[in-house]
């Protein structure tokens, strides 16, 4: 539930619409309504004094700490603290894809939550994305998974969900960068997108396959769900080939067969 402070009726109707679009999405939205339970988030509109007064007013009824807010304004003053709720600015215009894929920023930030889950190519991104092919910082021991994936929020999911199952974490974000880590560093199991740029995640799986003579299970993840497809996947030398939207679910059980 989203409580809307300060928005003129046309901006709400714009609202509005940006919440009915996340009904057939896994991480849904629904306008707040007064005398309904305290909203989980609240969207400011910064540009008029009557936000933050209609978000002030809003936190007396509630009688509870502020949930988190989407700070919305022309630029970012950064004036307030808004008692130390989590917070996260978006500038104007407000467009229904970028009011989502805010609130799901802000969600994930300030709940933890990936929702149950589905990892496709434009779900949420986050400020603190991963993806510059930084390393996480685990024990000599662990085993270490290679996310090759030009989805910067898909990059960071798959980062949530593998560092919490307790599995080193490296990324690449095209086919060439791929091919050079391998050729540094031994990976376990190794996540390839199929659309990437330059190289193709076919291409790269044979590379993987046939040249470097990697032995490590390759599994291909992609929007792309024909037979034909998955044929290519497989003559590319794929362990397995999983699409997108991926469950949750469907990763656990990945990890299951090849890193048990």
């Amino acid at each position: 539930m989203v409580a809307l402070c300060g928005f003129s009726d046309s901006e709400r109707k714009v609202l509005g619409r940006a919440f009915g679009l996340s009904q057939i999405r896994p991480q849904r939205y629904l306008l707040w309504e007064p005398g309904s339970q305290p909203p989980q988030l609240c969207m400011v509109n910064e540009d008029q004094a009557s936000g933050r007064e209609d978000w002030a007013a809003l936190l007396r009824t509630m009688n509870v700490r502020s949930p988190p807010v989407v700070r919305v304004g022309v630029s970012d003053s950064r004036t307030a603290e808004y008692e130390g709720a989590p917070q996260i600015f978006f500038k104007r215009p407000v467009l229904a894809s970028r009011v989502l894929k805010t609130l799901d920023e802000l969600v994930n930030e300030a709940y933890h939550f990936a929702p149950d889950l589905t990892i496709h190519d434009d779900m949420l991104v986050t400020r603190d994305a991963v993806g510059d092919g930084s390393q996480v910082a685990v024990s000599g021991g662990t085993k270490r998974v290679l996310v090759v994936d030009d989805s910067e929020s898909v990059r960071k999911v798959m980062e949530l969900q593998l560092t919490k199952k307790g599995y080193a974490v490296d990324f690449a974000v095209s086919g060439e960068e791929c091919l050079t880590k391998v050729r540094r560093q031994l990976y376990d199991l190794i996540f390839l997108d199929v659309m990437l740029p330059g190289i193709n995640g076919y291409d790269v799986a044979r590379h993987l396959k046939r040249d470097f003579r990697v032995l490590s299970p390759v599994v291909m993840l992609t929007s792309k769900s024909s037979r034909l497809d998955k044929l290519k996947g497989t003559l590319a030398s794929a362990d397995a080939y999983l699409t997108k939207p991926l469950t949750i679910r469907c990763l656990e059980e990945t990890l299951q067969r090849f890193l048990a």
